[in-house]
């Protein structure tokens, strides 16, 4: 398991992938997989209901998405870059 420098809360910038240039807060970190997961990256999922009857619809979810370490640097306000 590596050390990381990143804590929940941090702000980062994703440096490249397909949410590349993309700032966000930290929103859970898991550690055994080394990923991030920020607060503006996330996809919608439609979620349909088990039931007989129709009225009752489906709801739509919002899941975060897993970003790998690697993938991201700490982010400063200050910082132009």
């Amino acid at each position: 398991m590596a050390k990381f420098k990143l804590k929940s809360g941090n702000s980062v910038k994703v440096v490249s992938g397909k949410f590349n240039k993309t700032i966000g807060f930290i929103k859970k970190i898991d550690r055994n997989k080394e990923v991030v997961y920020l607060e503006n990256v996330s996809r919608v999922k439609f979620v349909k209901k088990n039931s007989k009857s129709a009225e009752e619809k489906g709801k739509t979810k919002e899941i975060l998405i897993p970003i790998h370490i690697s993938n991201v640097t700490l982010w400063e306000e200050n910082n132009k870059s």
